[in-house]
């Protein structure tokens, strides 16, 4: 099984939990990390927060949401060996769906390749593999879709949209068939980083588990399902929700919502 990871620079060390399970898990799988090379990016985006960081400390006496996203970095580092991929062989290239990546890709003749924190992906790139490109979602998809799924979903009470997906990526964001889907329970107490943490750490065992499913027989059910987008959260509803204990803010109810067909993947033959 060939295997073609698809990273960034500018995710840091967020996708590493997913990746790491994954090899180890299936060692005998042959893999190429293809990394769009944008550090420069990635570390201006750092340095910017890291200011807005500071200003907020200083002038508001408030934290502002990118020390939430540290503290989770941090603590994925614990769960993840420091040069556990320095074996794997890796490809740098400029840009997302460029047509050098696509040809770069295209040489590896992946089976599956991995939404590791690239970006938004393009036709001419997820339709490259032979069996098909995976995204892990943090969220209950295509009800949740977007970025932040889990901040929304306490922010709304959506609590039962709280979860990990794993799905095949097509045209539209999100929507793609589930292969597998795990909600998080959440505990009595809990604070943001805690809740998406968990939601981390249980998600990066369903994508090893995702690629055993799609190598058996398997059935697609459909049916429709309300379906909300999200996108960034903003410094002041980050700090709303904290300062309300986490709790919930506003009813989903009045948010705008479309229609969309979830498609799930159901194995024909019994999956150990």
């Amino acid at each position: 099984m060939k295997i073609v990871l698809f990273s960034s620079h500018y995710t840091g060390r967020i996708n590493d939990l997913n990746v790491y399970e994954l090899i180890t898990a299936h060692p005998d799988f042959e893999y190429t990390f293809v990394i769009v090379d944008n550090r420069f990016k990635y570390l201006k985006n750092k340095l910017k927060n890291l200011i807005k960081e500071i200003i907020f400390f200083i002038l508001f006496k408030k934290p502002y949401w990118y020390s939430a996203r540290r503290r989770l970095e941090k603590k994925v580092s614990m769960k993840v060996p420091a040069h556990f991929d320095e074996h794997l062989k890796k490809i740098y290239v400029k840009d997302v769906n460029g047509s050098e990546t696509e040809k770069i890709i295209r040489s590896l003749k992946p089976d599956i390749l991995v939404q590791c924190g690239a970006g938004i992906l393009k036709e001419n790139i997820f339709s490259i593999p032979n069996i098909g490109t995976l995204n892990v979602h943090h969220g209950i998809a295509p009800e949740l879709r977007g970025v932040s799924s889990t901040f929304w979903a306490m922010y709304y009470g959506m609590l039962d949209y709280i979860g990990t997906t794993v799905h095949f990526i097509d045209k539209t964001l999100d929507t793609g068939v589930v292969i597998i889907q795990k909600k998080t329970l959440l505990p009595k107490h809990f604070d943001y980083i805690e809740v998406i943490f968990q939601t981390w750490i249980q998600g990066a065992p369903l994508l090893s588990e995702a690629i055993k499913i799609i190598q058996e027989e398997y059935t697609i059910t459909e049916n429709e399902v309300k379906s909300f987008y999200f996108s960034s959260v903003s410094n002041q509803k980050y700090l709303a929700l904290k300062n309300n204990n986490f709790l919930a803010l506003d009813n989903h109810k009045s948010l705008k919502y479309k229609i969309k067909s979830k498609k799930v993947l159901v194995p024909t033959t019994r999956h150990q």
